[in-house]
């Protein structure tokens, strides 16, 4: 379960890179919800959809990790060869657009809460943003997936 290898990474002091697709138009290989945990130390779990779009998606969040980084980000790929900057290395003509949420140490209480109630078998509500990541085991959403984007420091994933 990538949940349980993201809170083994951050007892290790690494910082993890919670990389899950948070939309899709057209012809892509990931579907909204999928999600990889990439930590600092270059261990990995999980898929995005794979081929060069995810690894260069890897590679991004392994310098991000490294770096420090704390802030959650959007980062939008367009299968097309002439898609410009946001250009995946993939022809299949969809879009894919990615969270980056950065985990550590300072999130030990939430992802522990997360492990517990999945093993548990219980839901919660999983928030995304650009403010990072919540769990709330009391409020469900109205449906099972949910994405409200205005701009790059304003969004929100919720599942």
């Amino acid at each position: 379960m990538i949940w349980s290898f993201i809170q083994k990474e951050i007892e290790k002091n690494n910082t993890v890179a919670l990389i899950t697709v948070v939309e899709r138009n057209g012809s892509s290989p990931g579907i909204v919800g999928f999600k990889m945990a990439v930590s600092e130390s270059g261990a990995m779990a999980g898929s995005i959809g794979g081929g060069v779009m995810e690894y260069n998606m890897v590679e991004l969040a392994k310098k991000e990790a490294k770096k420090g980084t704390q802030a959650s980000f959007i980062k939008r790929q367009i299968h097309n060869p002439d898609a410009g900057a946001d250009k995946s290395g993939l022809i299949c003509s969809g879009e894919q657009t990615h969270a980056f949420t950065f985990i550590n140490a300072s999130h030990q209480n939430i992802i522990n809460e997360i492990v517990e109630h999945l093993e548990k078998g219980e839901n919660g509500l999983l928030q995304l943003s650009n403010k990072g990541i919540y769990f709330n085991t009391k409020e469900k959403s109205s449906s099972q997936i949910q994405y409200a984007y205005i701009d790059d420091t304003n969004w929100e994933y919720k599942e």
